[in-house]
């Protein structure tokens, strides 16, 4: 399994997202797990998109 580690995004979805797109996590086919630690939607302005998102995934 193969484990996408993070941390402290501050509400910086987009960067956050180009960042995820790079690694592979959208188009890997093995099973995996995004681990999101720290602070996530205090600072930028995409915190809407980011909880959307994580919401999402959580599912």
């Amino acid at each position: 399994m193969k484990y996408y580690i993070t941390a402290d995004l501050h509400g910086f979805y987009t960067e956050f997202h180009k960042a995820l797109d790079e690694a592979g996590d959208f188009t890997d086919p093995a099973p995996h797990k995004l681990i999101i630690l720290g602070d996530l939607f205090d600072r930028g302005s995409e915190a809407v998109e980011m909880q959307r998102f994580i919401l999402e995934r959580a599912r």
